[in-house]
This record gives structure tokens, C-alpha cells and sequence, in this order.
């Protein structure tokens, strides 16, 4: 607490909290708040606690309300919290979404197909007085009890999913399914369930149960259902957009988060070792070890601080202006001697720190070319910035941009100053060579400075790419998502080719008796389901093209849509469709025509 630190800190907080705008505030109000009253009230009690302290350090005050359950999605104030990617959201349910709707698509088909299997069953049924109706709720009724047995299994393998296997690392958050004890979740699920299961079955549910005896009696097997095709078909091609959508829009997104972590940011990140230092003495000895360091062959600079690349701090400062002094909360990297030299940082004009200056700790600050536009600097060298009473700089130098944060956020305004002390981490540049060597030297120093203490290191380009971890982890998800919606369409595939074959058993015997051979039979299939491929990936093109784009405006830096990425994807889904067709096309082609003419 803010009263701990100046019982043991020489600089009261006072002096500096109010330039850190990184705290949150929590009022517990009662139900029966009134945000309007509590704004009347508010001039007394700014006046009263506030005005002084606003008065003095040019600063105004002013409440902002966020309920705590909206801040996970809605918020953008400063805060600490793990804030959550509504877009991810959006893009996991929909694909949920898609998995359901092939499953329900799957059972549509292979319901028609067992329905065609069972039709003089039905007849029967209808000889003994069982009506349409009867039928249509036998029939709904078994679809039901089917989901329901498909529900129970599922939650068994959630259960599974979440306890006994790395999902929840996957996903980013540790979960129990708990479905016994969510009442939302069991009631939700078994509502789906029921939903699921009716409306699957209702097509051939409603077609079938109405056949007329008469017409039963006079047409053939495959003159009823052959009505049935078109539905079928279009079912299909359903199927294929929903699939081809998914796995197209993970590529792209895949191609997005390596296009991120491969861009040149500006700055060295490879070969660069991050040593945290987490207490007084090491920090203490800081110089010696840095000094140790510089023998070694292979390290080419060393510095330290307590702020470095994907992990900047912020702070309210005052910047000279054409019109007196202005307040701006920009972020800062706080740093050591040699910081630029071993980050690569490239120095456009003026000087970077010197340790023969001792004024540099309080007088001098670096900054970028962003934030030399930002304030309209023409001639940034000498440009006063300061923060409270303690901190009064003169910029020194400005810097070439470069990307401090992830690529997410566009290029900002940024102050390098030397912090009061060496410590936060050590920040050590390589050559890539003895980094074995380097590392066992420096864990043995560590064991003799703080024994008991684990030695920590990390390279900062595993540190700087783990700001894409949560997009890895996105992206993997989708990824597994959408490989179950192309396994999940090919088995609808399979099994609508498999109808389909059945249904044309007479037609291959009699083209086989004139004549035909397997080759010609097979592309025949071939043939149609390549069309109905082809006008799946039509009509997905602009819907890949209109959500990529859609997604690609969180980025500020962004990869372009590359006409290959579409013909390699496109390419795999017609060969999985080709494949699945010729399994089920050539078996049928290979049948002996006399029993294929004795057929129905």
C-alpha cells in the first residue's frame, strides 16, 4: 500500500502516484445507486480532498464509472487485468456454430438414407393404421433419443477434455466443467440437445412419414427418393462453405501471426539475454558482474533496466510546447548505460547517455521520432521535459522509430531515461557463440550472491513473441475447430456418396452392360461432386475475404491476402473430396452388373 511505501521510501508517494496512472480505484455502492446524485455531490468533494493537489500539479480530476463486469470486454481504461478478445469470442462460438450445423447437416443425410432403407416399413405401419403423424413423432423421437445419448457422452469427454488433457493451456484459462453444478450450462445443453435432435430429423421426418401407399406401390425405390437430390446436394454444398471458411480463415490467420513475429521492428532482439534481477544484492553488484561479463569473447555489450522492448512502463509527464508546457501520459523506458548499443537502437541526432556526466540520471532524456512529431518539434534537441519537482530533462537525442510494444499497437511517442540506479534485469548482447559458457558463468555468480535463490534467464525474442501467445493460442484452436469441420463434412460426404451410389446401383449395371468401364463410372461421381465442390468454394470466397478483413482491423500492421494461400487450401479440399468420392465410386463401379440390375 501506498502508506507501506512511505514508511520505508525516502520519495513519498505523493511526490509520484499521482503521475502513474496505473491504479484502479473500487467503490462498492448499494443497489440502489444513483450515479446522477453522485455527481451533484462530486464538486464538494473535489473541492474539499482534490482541487489543491489538482491546482498543483496542473492536473484534473474527473470519475469515470466501469461496472466490474464489464471490464473484461468493454473496457479501454489502464488495468491490470487480463482483458478478453471479443472477437476471439465471436470466432469460437461461430465455429461451434459450424460444427453443429455440419453434425445436424450429417444426421439430415444419413436420417434420408436410413429413411429410404426403412420406407416399406413405414408402409407397413400405414397398412395397420399408423398415420403420418405417428411416424413423423416416431421418427423425431428417435432423433431425440439419439442427441440425448450423443449429449451425455459429450459431457463426459468436456470432462475429460478439461481435467485430464492440456485443453485448458490451449484455451488460456484453467476450467472445471462442473456440469452438475451449472444449472445454465446442463439446462442450455440439454435444450440444444432437443433442438439438435428435432430439427435434424424433421426433413426426412416430414417427407417420408407422407409417402402414400399408392405411390409406394407404383414407383420404384429410386424414383421416391431421386425428389430428395437437389436437397441433398444443396446440403452439401452447406457443408463444403462452412469448411472451406474455417480452414481458409486459420491459414490466414496463421500467416497473420507469423507475419508479426518475422516483421524487422527496429531494434535487436535476437541473441539478446534478459537476466531479472529480484533482489538488493544483486543489484548491488550490478557493476561487477556487467564488468565480468564484458571479458567474455562472445558478449558484445551489456547493460541493464527495469523497462525493455514488449514491456515499456508510462507516466505523466509535461513536455515543452509552442504554448508553455503540456501534460501528456506517454510511455518511457527506463534504462542503463550502453541500453541503445546492445538493443540496436539506431541514434538519428544528438548523443545517448554518457557515464561521464553524472547529471544525465535527472537532466537528460532520449526520445523517438514519433514522439518529436507528436509535440511538432521541428528541432527536438534541447526540448524541455519534466515530470512533478524531482525530474527536470533536457532531450538529448532522438532515436529511429521501432516497435517497443507488440504489433498490435501502431507506432507511439516513447521517452528512453536513465533509471535512478543499474537493476530490473540484466540485459546482455551476444554474438551467439558460447551462450553455454556465458550461461553456466553466470548462474554460479548468482549461487554465490543469493544462495537458495533459482537462477532465471530468458532471451528476449521468446520474451518479446510471447505477446503473441494468446493469438498462438487463438489461432491453434480455431485450427483444431476447423480440421473437425473438414473431418465432420468429408463424413457427410462419404456417406451422401455412399447414398448416392446405392441409389444409382441399376444405372451402373446397365452402363456397365453397355459397355462402360470403371474409370468412366468413377469420374461420373467425380464429375458432380467437384461441381458441387467448386460452387462451395464461389460462394465462400468473398465471405473468407469480407471476415479476414473484418478480423485484420484489431492490427494495425497487417498482411495481405496472397492469391496462392487461396489455391493451395482450395487444392487440399478438392483433393480430400476426390478422394472420399473415389473410395465409395469405385467399390460401387467394380459391382457385378447382373446384381446391380437385379437391384430393387
Amino acid at each position: 500500500s501506498y502508506l507501506g511505501w512511505d514508511r520505508h521510501s525516502k520519495l513519498p508517494s505523493l511526490d509520484w502516484s499521482l503521475f502513474e496512472i496505473n491504479d484502479q480505484t473500487f467503490l462498492l455502492f448499494r443497489k440502489e445507486f444513483d450515479k446522477e446524485a453522485f455527481y451533484k455531490k462530486w464538486p464538494d468533494f473535489y473541492k474539499k480532498y482534490i482541487e489543491e493537489d489538482a491546482r498543483l500539479y496542473g492536473q484534473v480530476f474527473e470519475p469515470i464509472f466501469q461496472k466490474l463486469k464489464d471490464i473484461h470486454y468493454h473496457s479501454d481504461l489502464p488495468t491490470n487485468y487480463t482483458l478478453g478478445n471479443r472477437t476471439f469470442f465471436i470466432a469460437v462460438v461461430s465455429t461451434g456454430i459450424f460444427l453443429l450445423l455440419l453434425a445436424g447437416i450429417n444426421y439430415t443425410n444419413l436420417a434420408t438414407a436410413r429413411s429410404v432403407r426403412r420406407i416399406r416399413d413405414f408402409g407397413i405401419h400405414k397398412v395397420f393404421g399408423a398415420g403420418s403423424g405417428d411416424l413423423m413423432i416416431r421418427m423425431l423421437l428417435e432423433s431425440m433419443l439419439m442427441a440425448f445419448v450423443s449429449l451425455i457422452l459429450a459431457f463426459g469427454l468436456v470432462e475429460y477434455l478439461f481435467e485430464f488433457t492440456g485443453f485448458s493451456n490451449l484455451i488460456g484459462v484453467r476450467m472445471s466443467y462442473g456440469i452438475y453444478r451449472n444449472r445454465t450450462v446442463l439446462i442450455t445443453s440439454i435444450g440444444m440437445a432437443i433442438l439438435v435432435g428435432a430439427m435434424s430429423d424433421l426433413y426426412p421426418a416430414i417427407h417420408f412419414s407422407g409417402i402414400s401407399l399408392i405411390r409406394l406401390r407404383k414407383g420404384s425405390l429410386s424414383e421416391i427418393t431421386s425428389v430428395h437430390r437437389p436437397t441433398h446436394q444443396g446440403l452439401v454444398v452447406f457443408q463444403m462453405v462452412l469448411a472451406v471458411v474455417a480452414i481458409t480463415f486459420t491459414v490466414l490467420m496463421r500467416q497473420q501471426i507469423r507475419f508479426m513475429e518475422d516483421i524487422k521492428l527496429g531494434f535487436d532482439k535476437e541473441a539478446v539475454l534478459l537476466v531479472p534481477i529480484r533482489d538488493s544484492v544483486t543489484t548491488s553488484n550490478i557493476p561487477v558482474i556487467s564488468e565480468e561479463l564484458r571479458k567474455f569473447s562472445s558478449v558484445e555489450y551489456v547493460s541493464s533496466g527495469v523497462s525493455y522492448p514488449g514491456f515499456p512502463g508510462s507516466g505523466l509527464y509535461t513536455f515543452e510546447g509552442d504554448n508553455g508546457m503540456e501534460e501528456h501520459n506517454l510511455p518511457v523506458l527506463f534504462a542503463d548505460f550502453d541500453y541503445l548499443n546492445t538493443l540496436g537502437i539506431k541514434l538519428l541526432i544528438g548523443r545517448d547517455f554518457d557515464r561521464t556526466r553524472a547529471s544525465d540520471r535527472e537532466k537528460s532524456i532520449i526520445i523517438n521520432q514519433a514522439l518529436a512529431r507528436f509535440m511538432h518539434w521541428k528541432e527536438p534537441l534541447g526540448k524541455k521535459i519534466r515530470q512533478g519537482n524531482h525530474f527536470d530533462a533536457t532531450v538529448i537525442g532522438v532515436v529511429e522509430d521501432f516497435n517497443f510494444r507488440s504489433l498490435h499497437y501502431p507506432l507511439e511517442p516513447l521517452m528512453i531515461r536513465l533509471q535512478n540506479r543499474s537493476g530490473g534485469n540484466l540485459i546482455i548482447k551476444t554474438s551467439g557463440n558460447e551462450t553455454g559458457k556465458l550461461l553456466s558463468y553466470l548462474e554460479k555468480k548468482f549461487s554465490e550472491l543469493v544462495p537458495g535463490r533459482p537462477f532465471e534467464y530468458e532471451f528476449l525474442s521468446d520474451s518479446f513473441n510471447n505477446q503473441y501467445a494468446r493469438d498462438e493460442r487463438q489461432t491453434n484452436l480455431i485450427g483444431i475447430f476447423s480440421g473437425l469441420c473438414i473431418f465432420i463434412a468429408c463424413l457427410g460426404l462419404f456417406a451422401l456418396v455412399s447414398y448416392s451410389a446405392e441409389n444409382r446401383t441399376k444405372e451402373i449395371g446397365i452402363r456397365k452392360t453397355n459397355g462402360a468401364v470403371t474409370g468412366q463410372l468413377v469420374f461420373l461421381f467425380i464429375r458432380e461432386y467437384l461441381l458441387l465442390s467448386f460452387m462451395a468454394i464461389v460462394i465462400s470466397t468473398p465471405l473468407i475475404i469480407w471476415i479476414f478483413r473484418l478480423w485484420l482491423k484489431e492490427f494495425p500492421y497487417r498482411t495481405g491476402l496472397h492469391a496462392v494461400t487461396f489455391v493451395l487450401t482450395y487444392s487440399g479440399v478438392l483433393l480430400v473430396t476426390i478422394l472420399t468420392v473415389i473410395y465409395h465410386s469405385v467399390k460401387a463401379a467394380r459391382s457385378n452388373p447382373a446384381a446391380s440390375l437385379r437391384y430393387e
